[in-house]
Protein backbone atom coordinates (compact mmCIF):
# COMPACT_ATOMS: atom_id res chain seq x y z
CA UNK A 1 0.00 0.00 0.00
CA UNK A 2 1.10 3.49 -0.84
CA UNK A 3 0.08 6.60 1.42
CA UNK A 4 0.81 10.03 -0.05
CA UNK A 5 0.98 12.94 2.15
CA UNK A 6 -1.72 14.70 0.42
CA UNK A 7 -3.85 11.56 1.29
CA UNK A 8 -2.58 11.65 4.55
CA UNK A 9 -3.97 14.94 5.53
CA UNK A 10 -6.81 14.42 3.82
CA UNK A 11 -7.64 11.22 5.52
CA UNK A 12 -7.16 13.02 8.98
CA UNK A 13 -7.51 16.76 8.05
CA UNK A 14 -10.41 16.92 11.15
CA UNK A 15 -7.87 15.87 13.57
CA UNK A 16 -5.03 18.01 12.33
CA UNK A 17 -6.79 20.83 12.49
CA UNK A 18 -7.70 20.36 16.36
CA UNK A 19 -3.99 20.43 17.04
CA UNK A 20 -3.81 24.28 16.43
CA UNK A 21 -1.73 26.46 18.61
CA UNK A 22 -1.06 23.01 20.56
CA UNK A 23 2.15 21.01 21.35
CA UNK A 24 1.95 17.36 20.10
CA UNK A 25 4.08 14.51 21.59
CA UNK A 26 5.31 11.65 19.31
CA UNK A 27 6.49 8.15 20.46
CA UNK A 28 9.08 7.55 17.57
CA UNK A 29 10.73 3.93 17.64
CA UNK A 30 12.82 4.91 15.18
CA UNK A 31 11.17 2.50 12.46
CA UNK A 32 10.02 2.95 8.83
CA UNK A 33 6.22 3.15 10.74
CA UNK A 34 7.13 5.94 13.01
CA UNK A 35 9.73 7.83 10.65
CA UNK A 36 6.69 8.48 7.91
CA UNK A 37 4.14 9.37 10.38
CA UNK A 38 7.13 12.01 11.57
CA UNK A 39 7.94 13.17 8.35
CA UNK A 40 4.33 14.10 7.61
CA UNK A 41 3.97 15.57 11.05
CA UNK A 42 6.87 18.03 10.08
CA UNK A 43 5.39 18.36 6.59
CA UNK A 44 2.03 19.88 8.46
CA UNK A 45 2.99 21.80 11.35
CA UNK A 46 3.24 25.22 9.19
CA UNK A 47 0.11 24.23 7.68
CA UNK A 48 -1.94 23.31 10.66
CA UNK A 49 0.33 25.76 13.04
CA UNK A 50 0.94 22.88 16.12
CA UNK A 51 4.65 22.73 17.63
CA UNK A 52 6.07 18.80 17.27
CA UNK A 53 8.43 16.68 19.61
CA UNK A 54 9.36 13.80 18.92
CA UNK A 55 10.18 10.86 21.85
CA UNK A 56 12.79 8.21 20.95
CA UNK A 57 11.39 4.98 22.63
CA UNK A 58 13.05 2.13 21.52
CA UNK A 59 12.85 -1.19 22.97
CA UNK A 60 14.54 -3.59 22.98
CA UNK A 61 17.58 -1.73 23.10
CA UNK A 62 19.56 -3.47 20.66
CA UNK A 63 17.46 -3.00 18.40
CA UNK A 64 19.45 -0.18 16.76
CA UNK A 65 22.88 0.56 17.44
CA UNK A 66 24.66 3.75 18.73
CA UNK A 67 26.08 4.91 15.27
CA UNK A 68 22.12 4.22 13.91
CA UNK A 69 21.03 6.64 16.88
CA UNK A 70 23.02 8.82 15.84
CA UNK A 71 22.73 8.49 12.29
CA UNK A 72 18.67 9.35 12.97
CA UNK A 73 19.30 12.05 15.68
CA UNK A 74 21.39 13.93 12.82
CA UNK A 75 19.01 13.30 10.23
CA UNK A 76 15.68 14.72 12.25
CA UNK A 77 18.10 17.46 14.07
CA UNK A 78 19.22 18.67 10.23
CA UNK A 79 15.19 19.01 9.62
CA UNK A 80 14.78 20.91 12.57
CA UNK A 81 13.36 18.34 15.08
CA UNK A 82 15.31 17.38 18.23
CA UNK A 83 14.62 13.87 19.36
CA UNK A 84 14.11 12.79 22.98
CA UNK A 85 15.43 9.90 23.57
CA UNK A 86 14.11 7.56 26.70
CA UNK A 87 15.75 4.29 27.52
CA UNK A 88 13.50 1.76 29.60
CA UNK A 89 15.22 0.35 32.75
CA UNK A 90 14.98 -3.95 32.54
CA UNK A 91 13.22 -3.60 29.18
CA UNK A 92 15.25 -6.42 27.83
CA UNK A 93 15.02 -8.31 30.81
CA UNK A 94 11.48 -7.95 30.55
CA UNK A 95 11.38 -9.22 27.09
CA UNK A 96 13.53 -12.56 27.70
CA UNK A 97 11.26 -13.92 30.23
CA UNK A 98 8.12 -13.28 27.92
CA UNK A 99 8.18 -16.15 26.95
CA UNK A 100 9.02 -18.22 29.76
CA UNK A 101 5.42 -17.00 31.30
CA UNK A 102 3.27 -17.22 28.09
CA UNK A 103 3.38 -13.35 26.88
CA UNK A 104 4.17 -12.48 23.71
CA UNK A 105 7.07 -10.23 23.66
CA UNK A 106 4.80 -7.84 21.33
CA UNK A 107 2.67 -7.46 23.92
CA UNK A 108 5.46 -6.59 26.89
CA UNK A 109 7.31 -3.86 24.22
CA UNK A 110 3.75 -2.40 22.98
CA UNK A 111 2.99 -1.47 26.91
CA UNK A 112 5.74 -1.05 27.83
CA UNK A 113 6.18 2.17 25.21
CA UNK A 114 2.77 3.20 25.85
CA UNK A 115 3.54 3.32 29.68
CA UNK A 116 6.64 5.43 29.11
CA UNK A 117 5.02 7.64 26.56
CA UNK A 118 2.19 8.24 29.26
CA UNK A 119 4.79 8.84 31.49
CA UNK A 120 5.73 12.02 29.35
CA UNK A 121 2.52 13.25 29.24
CA UNK A 122 1.74 13.06 32.89
CA UNK A 123 5.26 14.68 33.46
CA UNK A 124 3.57 17.74 30.45
CA UNK A 125 0.25 18.01 32.47
CA UNK A 126 2.39 18.67 35.49
CA UNK A 127 3.26 21.30 33.84
CA UNK A 128 0.91 22.78 32.46
CA UNK A 129 0.92 21.84 28.92
CA UNK A 130 -1.73 21.44 26.32
CA UNK A 131 -2.11 18.09 25.32
CA UNK A 132 -4.52 16.32 22.68
CA UNK A 133 -4.37 12.75 23.23
CA UNK A 134 -5.46 10.74 19.73
CA UNK A 135 -4.39 9.12 16.89
CA UNK A 136 -3.31 10.10 13.50
CA UNK A 137 -2.98 7.16 10.96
Amino acid sequence: MTITYEKWVSDNKTDLQKLEGKDLIMAFSGGKDSSVVLHFLDLAKETFKYNLEARGIVIPEHVLTSDERNRLNQYWENRGIKLFRHSVSNADEKLKEAPTQGVSPCLICNKTKKDELMAVVRSAITKNLDLEYGSLT
